[in-house]
């Protein structure tokens, strides 16, 4: 018999176990930071609204009622949990049947000493919804 009970939250919407996340670190029943996320889902949810100021992300009132009225709301909970500091790391677990190429730079690879451009199209962070398909 295990002797630490399990929190089990259930939310429809994706974003809504924010405020569960915010409680438990609030309640120190999870580190203010330094935690692994890990995500099971087809989707990476590594969405945020652009007309949601980022500084929003620390007054969690307004972030759930922000991301409750933004159509991408549902696939944007992950990025404010990084933005504030709260999750070291995620790990996405996606379904076998889910195609994903990824890249990594070998460790140790050569990193420019003067300036350069960095370049990530906007694509790499959004993803198809199947329901729309």
């Amino acid at each position: 018999m295990l002797s630490k009970q399990l929190r089990v939250i259930v939310v429809d919407d994706h974003h809504h176990v924010l405020e569960p996340i915010h409680q438990a670190i609030r309640k120190r029943t999870l580190p203010f930071s330094n935690w692994t996320l890990v995500h099971f889902d087809a989707h990476p949810d590594l969405a945020f609204p652009r007309d949601i100021p980022a500084s929003c992300v620390f007054t969690p009132s307004a972030l759930y009622d922000a991301l409750d009225s933004s159509e991408a709301g549902i696939a944007s909970f992950i990025l404010p949990l990084a933005f504030a500091g709260h999750m070291g790391s995620l790990v996405w677990v996606k379904p076998p049947s889910l195609h994903l190429t990824v890249c990594e730079l070998p460790q140790g690879a050569a990193v420019p000493s003067g300036p350069f451009v960095l370049d990530i199209c906007l694509d790499y962070f959004t993803t198809l919804n199947p329901f729309l398909q």
